[in-house]
């Protein structure tokens, strides 16, 4: 208690004084990559930069603040996420912006504050005064504090009794066995502990020293973007750039020897038990095993559900997902989640691990390939054109160690993967020592 007192005290006296400088950073370096037409930017406060015009009549600006969740501890938990639902400034900028048409929306995930605000062209000059506002003059809303406090409540009791959540928690404690804090959501206690002041003292913390990042994308001039670039990432205080190396000592977890198994009993009424099957995967530097497990999935989310319904398994209940280890190395999963009749959990694994072990040797064919490409494909398009997402990417390049190349070439990566490719890559991480099962169990329903 007294360390988390003297952080708080110390973040309240030096925060906002260390967090800015009345002098705007100058850039430092800039190039263009030609192909993308996307912009980056070093300022020499250490700030990164990014800019891609993309024609639509919208713009989004993305901030990264790297650190976030990966700073907390037991007794710091759920701070990011507090400081992301109730984050606004001091002078009422955010406001003023959202009623101009300006959407403001922050987020915490497993290892970066994100700040996201996108509108119709003609709005930067709201949207990046509201973001120097928040940057410089932080605030946190009681209001907004109170609201999302009550809402994870709320989730937490209704999901006390929901086999889903607690199929949700015994994958998790089965993928991380030494109870990291960290990916464990805070409990009722520790949410009812957060208050204002330690959220202010957080998010001023964050403010003063994390690397930064920030992508301007759509239909806005590059004098324009940069201007705003300068008054607010420019207004920050000196920090270290941000890299794919960046808090690397905070990252680490040690991943456990599998083949890993947890098992429980689901709560009382619950008619169907889950199982889910999979394997740790690739991390997201591993870009061409990622998206040939992505594709992978994607193939077998067509495959599966009517074989598993064989075995006992819903066929509506069927999940097939591939996602990368981000935040920690080392914890990509890919996975079959099912829902299935009571007693029936054990057929319905058996399956599973055949139709990993066939997949592994044969890999898709090329109908289930090209059928999961085209999904792929036309998600990807859509995505192509909505500057909210060119931003979210480009404002974590960097920060990913990727290149404007990987980034603009998400379609050409899929476009051109092989069978043979994705077959390689599902059967170097379809091992034992990486397998994951987790079963929660329904019981069985008494005959007359």
């Amino acid at each position: 208690m007294r360390e988390r007192l003297r952080w708080v005290f110390v973040a309240l006296v030096c925060g906002v004084s260390a967090a800015w400088a009345q002098e705007p950073a100058r850039v430092s370096e800039i190039s263009l990559h030609a192909p993308s037409g996307v912009w980056s930017a070093w300022l020499d406060n250490g700030a990164r930069a990014h800019y891609a015009h993309r024609a639509g009549g919208r713009f989004a600006v993305t901030v990264t603040l790297a650190g976030g969740e990966l700073y907390e501890t037991a007794q710091t938990r759920g701070l990011s996420a507090a400081a992301a639902a109730a984050w606004s400034d001091a002078r009422g900028a955010r406001s003023k912006a959202e009623r101009q048409g300006v959407m403001v929306e922050a987020r915490a995930t497993g290892d970066a504050i994100v700040l996201t605000l996108t509108g119709s062209s003609g709005r930067e000059a709201e949207a990046f005064d509201a973001l120097r506002a928040m940057l410089t003059e932080p605030r946190i809303d009681a209001g907004a504090l109170a609201s999302w406090r009550s809402a994870e409540l709320i989730v937490h009791q209704e999901r006390a009794g929901d086999s889903q959540a607690a199929f949700q928690r015994l994958v998790s404690e089965t993928l991380h066995p030494e109870r990291d804090p960290r990916t464990l959501p805070p409990g009722p206690e520790r949410l009812r502990a957060i208050d204002e002041v330690e959220t202010r003292a957080w998010l001023e913390a964050r403010l003063a020293d994390s690397p930064v990042e920030l992508a301007v994308a759509g239909e806005v001039a590059r004098e324009t973007a940069f201007d705003g670039i300068v008054e607010t990432v420019g207004r920050l205080a000196a920090r270290g750039r941000i890299g794919r190396g960046t808090h690397d000592d905070l990252r680490r977890i040690e991943r456990p020897r599998g083949p890993l198994e947890g098992k429980a009993r689901a709560p009382s009424g619950t008619k169907d038990s889950l199982v889910m099957r999979g394997f740790f995967g690739a991390d997201l530097e591993s870009l061409d095993d990622v998206r040939a497990l992505h594709l992978s999935a994607e193939a077998l989310s067509e495959r599966l559900p009517a074989v598993l319904k064989e075995a006992g398994a819903d066929e509506g209940g069927v999940r097939v997902g591939a996602a990368p280890g981000v935040e920690h190395p080392g914890f990509g999963l890919v996975w079959v989640a099912a829902s299935c009749a009571p007693g029936s959990e054990g057929r319905v694994l058996q399956r599973i691990d055949r139709e990993f072990d066939a997949f592994a040797r044969s890999g898709p064919a090329a109908t289930e390939l090209e059928a999961a490409r085209a999904r792929l494909l036309r998600l990807i398009e859509r995505q192509s054109a909505d500057p909210a997402a060119w931003s979210a990417r480009l404002a974590q390049m960097t920060y990913r160690g990727h290149t404007p190349d990987q980034v603009a070439g998400v379609a050409e990566g899929y476009s051109t993967i092989t069978a043979e490719r994705v077959r390689d890559a599902f059967a170097r991480h379809h091992t034992a020592e990486g397998a994951v099962r987790v079963v929660v169990r329904a019981e069985e329903e008494e005959r007359e």
